[in-house]
C-alpha cells in the first residue's frame, strides 16, 4: 500500500470507526452508559460515516466535480466495509 500510493501519488486515509480509540460520543463509566448511543454503532452508519468523510475530504480539496477517484480496500473488517 505503501509503495503503490506513492507510485499514484494517492494520499492514505485510515479513517476508524466510531467508538474506537478515541471517538466516544459519552465518556464511557459502565457497559450502561454507552448503550442508548450503541444503535449508532452499526455497519450502515459506518458507511454513513465514510460517505461524510469523502464529501468533507472532497470539500477540502475543492473537488466540485467529484473528480478525484475513492478506492476503499483493507483485510478482515475495513475488507468487509469496502465490500458493502
Amino acid at each position: 500500500m505503501w509503495e503503490l500510493g506513492a507510485k499514484m501519488n494517492a494520499l492514505l486515509i485510515f479513517a476508524e470507526h466510531r467508538y474506537y480509540g478515541e471517538s466516544s460520543p459519552l465518556p464511557a463509566t459502565s457497559a450502561e452508559d454507552s448503550d442508548p448511543c450503541q444503535r449508532f454503532l452499526t455497519t450502515e452508519q459506518a458507511m454513513a460515516d465514510y460517505a461524510y468523510l469523502i464529501a468533507q475530504l472532497r470539500a477540502d480539496f475543492s473537488d466540485t466535480e467529484a473528480e478525484i477517484p475513492f478506492i476503499g480496500f483493507g483485510g478482515s473488517y475495513g475488507g468487509m466495509l469496502g465490500s458493502g
